[in-house]
């Protein structure tokens, strides 16, 4: 259940935000967008990784990342990539409390690639939840 609480906190902060660029959540068909994408967009994803033991009996640490790729149409300039990498970044400061998670650690930003018609820039950032 906590898994669906952080991705909410996750999802509606990136809504909220400034960005202006569309968003594709995992898995929904949303007909006000067009499928498959045909203008620059971001992929949000909540990966949710090992839970760890911190009490003796009571206190475990759920970990995981928070990443969006950006993507970008191939041919278009590198920096609005770059540039909305770090905006996303800037979303998810270091020491953010989001109620349902933490983000402990600064975020970063990994090479871009190409995939078909897009260069696409992956942002991770860290986050935890004490359960």
């Amino acid at each position: 259940m906590t898994l669906s609480l952080i991705k909410d906190a996750v999802y509606e902060r990136l809504e909220s935000s400034a960005l202006t660029e569309p968003l594709y959540f995992p898995n929904t068909n949303d007909d006000r967008k067009v499928q498959p994408p045909t203008v620059n967009h971001l992929r949000p994803f909540v990966l949710p990784s090992e839970t760890r033991t911190i009490g003796v009996r009571t206190l475990d640490q759920e970990v995981g990342l928070i990443q969006v790729s950006v993507y970008i149409g191939k041919g278009q300039n590198d920096f609005e990539g770059t540039e909305l990498a770090e905006l996303i970044l800037a979303l998810f400061p270091r020491n953010l409390d989001l109620t349902v998670c933490r983000i402990d650690q600064s975020g970063s930003i990994a090479p871009s690639f190409f995939d078909e018609g897009w260069q696409v820039t992956p942002v991770s950032i860290p986050y935890q939840n004490l359960c």
